[in-house]
């Protein structure tokens, strides 16, 4: 079975942006498939037509494919305390569904257990989250909030401001009855408003 790659991780790949990973694909000159919206890139093709080695830890068979280990934040799924061990989601769905709502919504993304223990890791690291994430106090505070998401009451789901100042929202993941994942998508800036007056100078 072939492994597909994201159109970031062709990016990272090949050191081009996003608009022309897109030309290339449209036009014929990037080996694609589109599924839906989104396009996926089959990683032995681009390896041998670039002459590019793909890393072993990139691309899922079948699936989407996790973002490239550079771009990932300090916090690792294999190290996560308190994690729910009985979640029916396996860590590799939660990270591909983290890296299609990412690559979907263009926001920051995380899978959860129901209680809000990660399951993946964070996807589309905001610049704040980026730089901060190495820390293991602001990792430890993050990984709070997130428990914190899982704990209000509220079914609607709404863009509620975090510790870092930025909107997160949240939705779950039902089976038999009962939550056992969570979604959190955040790092967006919240909007001024009133808008402030123009300057006079």
């Amino acid at each position: 079975m072939t492994t597909l790659l994201t159109t970031q991780e062709v990016q990272d790949l090949l050191h081009v942006d996003r608009s022309t990973v897109y030309r290339m694909a449209d036009d014929g000159r990037l080996p694609s498939v589109k599924v839906g919206r989104q396009w996926r890139f089959p990683a032995d093709r681009i390896a041998a037509q670039f002459g590019t080695p793909v890393p072993s830890d990139t691309g899922v068979e079948a699936s989407i494919a996790p973002r490239a280990a550079g771009e990932r934040p300090a916090l690792s799924r294999n190290d996560r305390s308190g994690r729910d061990e009985a979640s029916p989601l396996a860590p590799d769905a939660a990270q591909a569904i983290a890296n299609l709502l990412a690559d979907l919504l263009g926001v920051m993304t995380l899978v959860s257990d129901a209680h809000g223990n990660p399951l993946s890791d964070v996807t589309n690291p905001c610049g704040l989250y980026a730089a901060i994430a190495g820390e293991q106090a602001a990792a430890d505070a993050c990984v709070a909030e997130w428990r914190s998401f899982a704990e209000r009451p509220q079914v609607a789901q709404r863009f509620s401001p975090t510790h870092l100042g930025f909107l997160c929202a949240r939705a779950f993941v039902w089976a038999d009855g009962r939550p056992v994942a969570m979604l959190l998508v955040g790092g967006i800036t919240p909007p001024v408003w009133p808008p402030p007056p123009d300057r006079v100078e």
